[in-house]
């Protein structure tokens, strides 16, 4: 399996794990949502922050069922406001982003698009000519998987760091 794949299922594994804006299912995805994502400019500092928060989320959901079950209650959100609005709604999530100067709605959209670039995509070869455009391919342009591409590595150290900070807080 190639270190891209690898950290793609370890960061939608984890993104799940510590809630907040998770990667819909397909058709869960609207239109509308997925062009936002699309049109969201990815950039390294947005990421840290976004790592940031997981980290400090995922460090303290691991002492704090309550915690861990809003985080995983914020994933049932329906649309792209709907999930910021759920994990703004969490007060400790809240305190968290603010603590990293990341919104609610840079959180969401920072998880989302890297969720969404990292998704393995079916070739266009493979796909019925005449179906509709699928959302979650908008959502997922090439300057976004070539960012994820770019960066990989950088990102793989920021996953590793929330699963280090889990760990060690379980211990």
């Amino acid at each position: 399996m190639s270190i891209y794949r690898t950290i793609a299922i370890s960061l939608t594994a984890l993104l799940l794990l510590v809630g907040g804006a998770s990667v819909a299912a397909a058709g869960d995805l609207s239109m509308d949502d997925a062009k936002i994502i699309a049109a969201y400019p990815l950039t390294m500092d947005k990421v840290q922050r976004k790592f940031a928060v997981a980290a400090d989320l995922g460090r303290l959901s691991v002492t704090d069922p309550a915690l861990q079950s809003q985080l995983q209650s914020t994933n049932e959100a329906k649309g792209l406001d709907g999930q910021i609005k759920a994990i703004g709604a969490v007060p400790k999530a809240a305190a968290a982003m603010q603590a990293h100067g990341i919104s609610a709605r840079d959180y969401c959209l920072t998880t989302l698009a890297l969720g969404y670039a990292q998704t393995p995509q079916i070739p266009s070869q493979y796909r019925p000519g005449n179906s509709p455009p699928d959302p979650s391919l908008v959502a997922a342009p090439p300057e976004h998987v070539e960012f994820v591409k770019a960066h990989i590595e950088e990102i793989h150290k920021l996953t590793e760091a929330i699963m280090q900070a889990r760990k060690e807080a379980r211990h």
